[in-house]
């Protein structure tokens, strides 16, 4: 079952994420990326996640412009489910890396505080001088996704 259509997304295709161990995290990974937004480290996002099993995840192009949070509320299923974790964005990235040539590719992901408290953010990739970059920003912020530039990568429910 795919998330349903909605009018900020539009579906472009579905891919295959492999299993993941959950060790690896974006602050770290500089053989994917070769420039790392320092707030990764500086808000307490470097932190490991769980392992995870193959993921199908779908690819949907932002046909009109809207904020983070605006693009993923709009979506069926609650934030949770959105959420990849950073192992999985990395291993997104380095296995479909000529997917995100084409303009700037999301990633929603969460970081747990104490037992049930949880943030959300975003996983802003683009490509610079032909290497990967990625800046982090809070789901709540005034950052925008631009309507045909935009990609964005969620969990296949």
């Amino acid at each position: 079952m795919s998330y349903e259509q909605n009018p900020v997304l539009s579906h472009v295709k579905t891919l295959l994420i492999p299993a993941t161990d959950g060790q690896v995290t974006i602050a770290k990974d500089t053989k994917v990326f070769s420039q790392i937004d320092p707030d990764f480290k500086d808000w307490g996002l470097d932190t490991v996640s769980q392992a995870t099993t193959e993921r199908l995840v779908d690819i949907y192009e932002v046909s009109v412009g809207a904020s983070y949070k605006k693009t993923f509320s709009s979506k069926v299923a609650s934030l949770n489910k959105q959420a990849l974790t950073q192992n999985q964005i990395t291993v997104f990235c380095k296995t479909y890396t000529e997917e995100l040539l084409d303009g700037v590719t999301i990633f929603l992901f969460k970081k747990i505080r104490w037992l049930f408290f949880k943030r959300f953010f975003v996983a802003r990739v683009d490509v610079r001088c032909g290497r990967l970059s990625v800046r982090v920003h809070s789901l709540g912020s005034e950052r925008r996704c631009d309507g045909g530039r935009h990609r964005v990568v969620v969990p296949q429910l």
